[in-house]
């Protein structure tokens, strides 16, 4: 994925432990509560988003559509959704900034 394709993605665990060792606040901008949940069952799910370039045309060709993918963390107490791009986290981790 992103600037590597074939790197192993980051799962949820790996992304809360990046997340707090950056400092990013816990606490949910809506309701302050720290009750944040991975999206799907297992924990496994990410959002592919589509690209578009400036024009707002999807980026896409050959039959294949380009996407970023994101980690969505839910609020378990008011349902905010806080997106984190899989990538920039994948490149903090391979950075060694982890």
């Amino acid at each position: 994925m992103g600037t590597n394709p074939k790197r192993e993605l980051i799962d949820y665990e790996a992304a809360s432990r990046i997340l707090a060792e950056r400092g990013i606040p816990p606490e949910c901008p809506i309701c302050g509560a720290n009750a944040w949940g991975p999206m799907g069952p297992l924990s496994n799910l990410y959002l592919a988003l589509p690209l578009a370039d400036l024009s707002g045309q999807l980026v896409e060709g050959g039959g294949l559509r380009a996407n970023s993918l994101a980690l969505a963390f839910t609020c378990g107490n008011c349902g905010f959704m806080r997106l984190v791009s899989e990538d920039m986290l994948a490149r903090i981790r391979d950075e060694g900034g982890q």
